[in-house]
């Protein structure tokens, strides 16, 4: 029944502590946040993503909220589950989700970018069309 379960518990942060109530410690999806609550947009960072979005697939009986603090990690806004609902944000803005207390809570998560270059691995992608030709083209010993 269930398809996708992911348990986290510590900092996001070395050297930090947050709250153990996070099943997703306070993170960004685009940068690596830093001590001093700047972000670092540098691989291994996910820097292509440009914007987040999480679609709900169920509503938690207890827990789940999904939250967004200032650089301090203070929560400025708590969204709690439903299902149905989609939530839509920057990527580089600073979120986590508190632990489910009770039933389940299923998600989806993506993102987005504005740039195709951005959105495709052109080297990985090449990579696959040079594979695929190679296993077309007769090899000599075949002619």
């Amino acid at each position: 029944k269930q398809w996708y379960q992911r348990r986290v518990r510590g900092s996001a942060i070395e050297g930090t502590e947050q709250d153990a109530e996070y099943s997703h410690p306070i993170h960004a999806d685009n940068c690596l946040i830093q001590k001093d609550g700047t972000c670092n947009k540098a691989k291994p960072a996910f820097v292509q993503r440009d914007w987040s979005a999480i679609v709900y697939l169920n509503s938690p009986k207890q827990g789940g909220e999904f939250v967004i603090t200032d650089n301090k990690f203070k929560v400025t806004q708590s969204l709690t589950p439903s299902c149905g609902s989609i939530v839509g944000f920057s990527a580089d803005v600073f979120h986590g989700v508190k632990a489910v207390q009770q039933g389940d809570r299923y998600a989806i998560g993506m993102w987005f970018t504005h740039e195709i270059s951005r959105a495709i691995d052109m080297d990985y992608l090449q990579r696959r069309i040079d594979a695929a030709r190679e296993k077309q083209s007769p090899k000599k010993e075949e002619l």
